[in-house]
């Protein structure tokens, strides 16, 4: 019943950053970004909102994306993260892209372009997937996975 709640609330925010920006300092939108914390209901929402990345770039056609174009993706917004994978928005600074506090509160994305942004959030994830939990995660879910 809560959750229903919550998607209904989330619902009403216009598909626009600076909406959901708003949202996120209500007590809605605190409960919202609270329940992702949760064990059990965290993973479901993670997995919800990657499948609307993957349809927000499959409407733009863009079907098939590597891991860390979603990452951009969810770190700028689809939007934005679909632009900044465009010829013209890779070769932008990545200051072109985010508001002032986002970008001078995340090191990660200042004083890049946004395929040098790209590029390095491919390298973290490289490197976070040689790490034992990310190979056994891989293990597990190579076992369990239904095979084609």
């Amino acid at each position: 019943m809560i959750v229903r709640k919550m998607l209904r609330a989330a619902r009403t925010i216009p598909n626009e950053w600076s909406a959901h920006q708003r949202f996120a300092g209500t007590p809605a939108g605190l409960g919202i970004h609270a329940i992702n914390l949760d064990s059990d209901i965290g993973p479901w929402l993670q997995v919800i909102k990657l499948k609307a990345l993957k349809d927000d770039a499959l409407a733009a056609g863009r079907p098939n994306l590597t891991g860390s174009e979603i990452e951009l993706m969810n770190l700028a917004g689809p939007r934005t993260g679909l632009e900044m994978m465009t010829p013209l928005g890779s070769r932008m600074p990545t200051s072109n892209f985010f508001s002032e506090g986002g970008y001078s509160r995340n090191p990660i994305v200042r004083e890049k372009t946004a395929a040098e942004l790209l590029a390095m959030l491919e390298q973290r994830m490289e490197f976070h997937m040689k790490k034992p939990g990310a190979i056994e995660f891989a293990q597990i879910f190579d076992e369990v996975a239904p095979r084609r």
